[in-house]
């Protein structure tokens, strides 16, 4: 659910349906995404404490400030408010199932050619690889932690173990595209 309000806006529409069907309904939990990744932690089986979001945005910070210090220059002045939003990006990233090589990659790959004459795409890339080389210290920096990262609890709640992001399917990163097929009606 993506607040409380909303959540209690269904429980209610739901509980109403119920009383007008006169029938009894067990209504699931409905959770916003972080207490749903907090609940996946709590009945995984010992899994590592999870980051605090306090924690989360020291490990950023201090993920972007290794990446500035190996010499990935962003093409922007790196404010306190911009880490959190990177790090949301990432939280995207990965519940796409997607590595930060891919997304690397990808970018990459569509601004390269143009960055000789276009300014916005030199910019688009440093940014990039800014990004890349902080995402991969904030992992590593997570993983030398003992600590989860949440998007990385929800693999634990489901089952699975996982040391990092889980690879995307088929190692390409890249959907397969669907194909439209256009479907004539003749009237008769």
């Amino acid at each position: 659910m993506p607040s409380h309000a909303a959540a209690d806006q269904l429980r209610w529409t739901l509980k109403q349906r119920t009383l007008d069907a006169g029938t009894a309904q067990v209504l699931p939990l409905l959770l916003t995404r972080d207490e749903l990744y907090a609940e996946l932690h709590r009945r995984a089986d010992a899994p590592p404490p999870l980051l605090g979001p306090i924690e989360r945005l020291v490990c950023g910070r201090a993920a972007a400030d290794e990446a500035l210090a190996s010499g990935m220059d962003p093409p922007f002045r790196l404010r306190p408010g911009l880490v959190s939003e990177f790090l949301g990006l990432y939280d995207e990233l990965q519940r796409r199932h997607r590595s930060v090589d891919t997304f690397e990659r990808l970018l990459v790959d569509e601004q390269d050619p143009n960055a000789e004459f276009d300014r916005g795409a030199r910019r688009m890339l440093r940014q990039t690889r800014f990004l890349a080389a902080m995402y991969r210290a904030y992992e590593r920096r997570v993983g030398e932690s003992g600590r989860l990262d949440r998007t990385w609890a929800a693999s634990f709640g489901a089952g699975r173990r996982v040391a990092a992001p889980p690879a995307p399917p088929g190692g390409h990163g890249r959907r397969p595209r669907c194909r439209r097929r256009w479907v004539v009606v003749r009237r008769l």
